[in-house]
């Protein structure tokens, strides 16, 4: 991947404790929008392509993980990832990938509803910070922690926090931004880690996503 510029930390006003509750909401949800979007000359939605990236570059078959949203917001992604996933466990006779919710500020009116319509979904209910998340997965399956555009929200210090986290209690992550620099300045010790990165563009002529992946060899 050519990286043009450096990594950006954005600031978005849902990100601050005194953001009502309801524009943290609104905000989340037109997120969640994004990725049932279906882009010009594309045959499905942003979120099916980045189900294709993450099988093509697990080291173990998807059924072998947990997968951990560690910034769910409204839960973005994450149903439409259980339900492509698991239909195909289905058709290759595998048992069903769970799927697990967990944020900063847990929207849970939207999660409910969403473990309403699934078996293999679920939540935190109480906050979660990503900088310092514990292990989630069952002792017989391996973590998978997904970022879906989601990584801007943290500064160096944040990120450096986050990578650490993941490479200490999961077995896989998966962030919309490239990290290398970063863990190389802040000297993480990725001893035993395999990691990937590359772009896929999902909603053109513009829309591409990024990502870096990390795999526990």
């Amino acid at each position: 991947m050519l990286v043009i510029l450096p990594r950006f930390h954005l600031i978005e006003i849902e990100d601050y404790p005194w953001c009502p509750e309801w524009l943290r909401e609104y905000a989340h949800r037109s997120l969640a929008a994004v990725w049932r979007t279906v882009g010009l000359n594309r045959t499905s939605s942003t979120a099916a392509q980045v189900c294709d990236v993450i099988t093509a570059n697990l080291p173990d078959h998807p059924s072998d993980y947990h997968f951990v949203d560690a910034c769910a917001g409204a839960g973005g992604p994450t149903p439409i990832f259980e339900e492509i996933l698991n239909e195909r466990m289905l058709a290759e006779g595998k048992p069903p990938i769970d799927f697990l919710l967990t944020d900063l500020y847990p929207d849970l009116e939207a999660w409910k509803a969403i473990v309403a319509k699934s078996d293999h979904i679920s939540y935190v209910e109480k906050p979660v910070d990503a900088t310092k998340a514990s292990r989630y997965a069952a002792r017989d399956k391996k973590e998978l922690r997904i970022f879906n555009m989601c990584f801007h929200h943290f500064d160096d210090d944040g990120a450096r926090k986050v990578i650490r986290s993941c490479i200490e209690e999961s077995d896989s992550f998966m962030l919309d931004r490239e990290m290398f620099k970063l863990m190389e300045k802040e000297g993480i010790d990725t001893t035993g880690w395999k990691f990937t990165d590359g772009e896929t563009t999902v909603l053109p002529p513009f829309g591409k996503i990024y990502h870096f992946i990390g795999t526990k060899e």
